[in-house]
């Protein structure tokens, strides 16, 4: 086996163009292995917004499908108003009374929960980080807000069964529930509004495939004399209201 012994250096010229050669070696090394490391992160990165990217359009298509209902929201609500001041301590009427009540529809965070605790949110730029940041908390004020609305629309929906006058306790459920019922449209609205403008900002628009059953009506937009059967039957609801 032939061994081949390192040759003296003859001159500095000569150790230099060794010494080059390897440093040039190791930074070659070291700069491809960074390329793939960049390269890895860039798509970690482009994968992770994707992800979130769609789940946030989910959620405007959403969001943008209860601001619709907004204005059949405020005329049931003056509707209900304008009944109970008719009414007084009267009965309610023989006619049929359609109260319906506003869509409540999900906010998805499964993928900007799973991005944000692996960290590849650091992988985003800080203002589109975040932008993300601020509309994911405004999903969570406007499903919170949700919420509450549809308590108070449970409360109303009892002027759909109710027989007879209304006592004094009942009314002041129902009036109680009618004021919280137009102050939560108001946050809705207002929240809706400056979560579509964040999105605006961001080059983020709604995904039209998702949103309430195509070709039927919103419940709270049925005429309020519309009969509680007709009713379910043009909601084509599977699963009926059960309030």
């Amino acid at each position: 086996m032939d061994i081949h012994k390192p040759k003296p250096w003859h001159s500095l010229r000569e150790f230099l163009k060794e010494y080059g050669i390897i440093v040039l070696g190791v930074l070659t090394a070291l700069g491809f292995e960074q390329a793939v490391e960049a390269v890895h992160r860039h798509e970690i990165a482009e994968q992770a917004r994707r992800d979130v990217r769609e789940e946030a359009a989910i959620n405007l298509a959403f969001l943008k499908a209860r601001l619709r209902e907004s204005p059949c929201i405020a005329q049931r609500l003056d509707e209900i108003g304008t009944l109970l001041q008719q009414t007084g301590a009267q009965p309610l009427g023989a006619r049929p009374i359609w109260v319906g009540r506003p869509l409540q529809l999900p906010a998805f965070t499964e993928r900007w929960r799973a991005v944000t605790s692996s960290a590849r949110t650091e992988l985003f730029p800080s203002a589109e980080q975040g932008g993300f940041d601020n509309l994911y908390n405004i999903f969570q004020q406007f499903e919170d807000e949700e919420k509450l609305e549809q308590v108070a629309w449970t409360d109303l929906k009892l002027l759909e069964r109710w027989q007879g006058p209304l006592d004094s306790a009942a009314r002041v459920v129902v009036l109680r529930a009618l004021e919280q019922a137009r102050h939560s449209d108001y946050e809705l609205r207002a929240i809706g509004f400056y979560a579509l403008g964040i999105a605006h900002q961001g080059r983020l628009a709604a995904n039209p495939r998702f949103g309430p059953l195509t070709g039927a009506p919103d419940a709270v937009c049925l005429p309020f004399n519309t009969p509680a059967e007709t009713a379910r039957r043009q909601l084509r609801d599977r699963v009926p209201d059960p309030d």
